[in-house]
């Protein structure tokens, strides 16, 4: 299996650097290859690939993001990234566009949201700005994750219908260990020393880059009023300047420059926190402010703006942080903290290891396959449905849809997960494609095909033909609207090459058209037919619904001419449908009734037809035949139409294959050696777990273009 890819994108390498290393790790462990693309093509750590792009941190920089799209779109369509997680506004915006034609092959797009600039209380602007270009990249994101919970609320109210799947994950995490090292007395000491700083001034700490939106100027504005009560007072300005000097000046206007101490980027930012006695934010917004996060981790009083991201902190991490309003209130609590020296107290929510196993179950879940089936009864189609999601089980997380009725107790004994409906319509598929949110949607046959694609779905589709169903072979409404339906698919499954070469679309899904034969498990059928003991022998079985397609009326037309040679031949005929009612008439018009015992749908046929000495299948059209080779792996010769997919199965010995029901009559009495040899080969061509596997892997995106 060729190697998964995962691709970061960001404007900035900071960005990566600062808050994803970790996960780069991660994904580099599990033996992923790791891509990060920023706007340099500086080497990151644990990145096997760096791509360099043209974006800008400024939305009004268009010429270089739309080169940036381009690039990135040409990028993913080559390396075929299984996922692709986006971070920053305009990293956001870049790579949901880049990527979103390449979510039908399989690639995933996730997008974390720092912080959306809409937020209560946001500029007007900001609103007209940001939040349409949010709502409209929303249906192009797979998964959205938010860091706090008033975004986390308004993505679930706005976005809900759009983007299925959104998650909340509280920040990037904060390694404990980082924090884990104590300073002795000397040590805080010699720390307060090299900043100017004595044993008793009272020292206040802000960790964030100088921008307006950090707000320090409320801080240095506040200084000028602590100092006025006690000129101890100290303030540490921890980050990088983005603000051309102008806090610098303020607070030489203000006369306080000698207690703010401006000390640009830090790499001793747990020290610091350490000779601080609170910790204060003024900011105007936040996702989730690690440095509040860092000073609970340590034990430092917090004083804080009432906004959100400090909002959702603050209320966490107990009693020694507060939240304020305005200056009086800010000023105010910075004398309670002093006064009583309160603590805050460390909530285990933030730990890096809690957030990153939060991150593993959204980055290494199952994909998720719903199979839609317009069907409330079991048969043919509902067989090969649940023999996919039985069978890979392990690799996909699967539910079955379709019209509520007894299918729901076969599937309950099955142990496959259910979504039941009234009615098979736009609007309970919708409901139930957004209660589940699957990767990737399978409609078996036409009229569920054809509901699924007129769904607005941003994920892949799968059509799976499952018969060669005569209405296909000519134009009409339905073959019409099927093929007007074809380009919602990602890949169409038929179960044999007859599907395709006897519809009248063929040439709109040969490109798309996969032939993926249907699975039969050998020991699972011997099994079965040993489950109960069925004493009674029959000479022919008829196994299928009572429809038209399987044709009951002429298997009992070939029982009726085996009677004139011997008036005790035993015949019977499992399974229910709407012609049950004609085939009991005719039955009983013949004289039959001695000869052919009726049985409805049995869930477990096997052990009647192991005590029959041959089946008979005289279709009118089959898209493949499976009940064929269940009774061929039993031993007993399949005498059949030769119709659609029959053919394919019996194409190595087209003896059993029969047109008319006199030719049923002198075939059946064909010597066993002959039967024996033929079951033997038939069967080993549709036994093979691990070539089927393959197929279905192939059709689910599993193995296509290094995923």
């Amino acid at each position: 299996m060729a190697t998964k890819k995962v691709l970061f994108v960001a404007t900035v390498d900071s960005h990566i650097e600062l808050f994803h290393l970790p996960y780069l790790k991660m994904f580099r462990d599990k033996g992923w290859e790791v891509h990060v693309a920023t706007n340099t093509d500086k080497p990151i750590k644990y990145c096997d690939k760096k791509i360099k792009l043209s974006i800008c941190r400024s939305p009004m920089k268009m010429v270089a993001n739309i080169k940036a799209i381009r690039e990135l779109k040409k990028v993913i369509g080559q390396e075929k990234y299984e996922i692709v997680h986006c971070h920053t506004p305009m990293g956001g915006v870049v790579a949901r566009l880049a990527a979103k034609k390449f979510r039908r092959s399989g690639t995933r797009v996730i997008y974390t949201a720092h912080g959306f600039h809409f937020y209560k209380g946001a500029p007007l602007h900001y609103w007209l700005m940001y939040y349409p270009v949010e709502k409209y990249l929303s249906k192009y994101t797979d998964t959205l994750i938010t860091i706090n919970q008033e975004d986390y609320e308004r993505a679930r109210k706005k976005f809900g219908k759009r983007c299925y799947d959104i998650q909340y994950v509280p920040g990037v995490g904060v390694d404990e260990k980082k924090f884990a090292k104590k300073m002795s007395v000397d040590e805080k000491k010699k720390l307060r020393e090299s900043l100017g700083l004595g044993e008793d001034d009272k020292v206040l700490i802000c960790v964030g880059r100088l921008d307006k939106n950090k707000n320090q100027g409320f801080l240095v504005r506040t200084m000028k009023q602590l100092m006025a009560e006690d000129a101890k007072y100290h303030l540490l300005l921890v980050g990088p300047d983005e603000y051309g000097g102008k806090y610098q000046r303020l607070a030489l206007k203000l006369g306080v420059e000698k207690n703010v101490h401006f000390l640009g980027f830090r790499e001793d930012v747990s020290e610091l926190l350490q000779i601080a006695d609170v910790m204060v934010s003024a900011s105007k917004r936040e996702g989730l402010p690690v440095n509040l996060i860092e000073a609970a981790v340590l034990g430092v009083p917090i004083v804080a703006t009432d906004c959100r991201g400090n909002r959702d902190v603050c209320g966490r991490v107990g009693e020694g942080a507060t939240i304020l309003n305005n200056d009086g209130d800010f000023i105010n609590a910075l004398s309670g903290v002093f006064k009583v020296g309160l603590d805050a107290k460390n909530k285990s929510q933030y730990d890096f290891v809690t957030v990153v196993d939060e991150m593993e179950k959204i980055y290494f879940r199952k994909k998720r396959v719903l199979h839609v089936l317009s069907s409330d009864r079991y048969s043919g189609a509902e067989n090969v449905a649940c023999t996919i999601i039985e069978n890979l089980s392990e690799e996909f997380d699967m539910a079955y849809c379709s019209l509520s009725g007894p299918i729901a107790k076969i599937l309950e004994r099955r142990g496959i997960k259910y979504f039941g409906a009234e009615k098979i319509n736009f609007r309970n598929l919708k409901r139930i494609v957004k209660e589940y949110n699957p990767d990737i949607i399978h409609a078996h046959d036409y009229s569920a095909s054809v509901k699924v694609a007129l769904l607005k779905y941003r994920g892949e589709m799968i059509s799976h033909l499952h018969n060669n169903n005569p209405f296909a072979r000519y134009w009409n409404p339905k073959t019409v609207l099927y093929a007007l339906c074809v380009r919602r698919f990602g890949k169409i499954l038929v179960v044999s090459d007859k599907i395709i070469d006897e519809a009248v679309f063929k040439k709109y899904i040969k490109g798309k058209s996969i032939t993926v034969r249907n699975l039969v498990d050998p020991e699972k059928i011997i099994a079965k037919s040993k489950a109960y003991k069925f004493a009674k022998k029959y000479d022919l079985c008829f196994i299928g619904r009572k429809t038209q397609q399987k044709d009951p009326a002429t298997f009992i037309k070939i029982v009726d001419l085996l009677k004139n040679d011997n008036s005790k031949i035993k015949a019977c005929m499992i399974g229910d449908g709407e012609l049950d009612n004609e085939c009991r008439n005719m039955i009983s018009r013949l004289g039959l009734g001695a000869n052919i015992d009726m049985f409805g749908f049995l869930d477990n046929p096997f052990p009647i037809i192991k005590n029959c000495d041959a089946c008979v299948m005289p279709s009118k059209w089959e898209g493949f035949g499976i009940t064929a080779i269940e009774s061929l792996i039993l031993g007993k010769p399949v005498f059949n139409s030769g119709v659609g997919g029959l053919a394919e199965i019996f194409s190595e010995d087209s003896y059993f294959i029969c047109e008319k029901p006199e030719e049923y009559v002198r075939k059946i009495g064909m010597s066993k050696e002959r039967a024996r040899k033929t079951i033997s080969s038939i069967c080993l061509k549709y036994t093979d777990k691990n070539s089927w596997k393959n197929k279905m892997f192939l059709a689910y995106g599993y193995l296509t273009g290094g995923r």
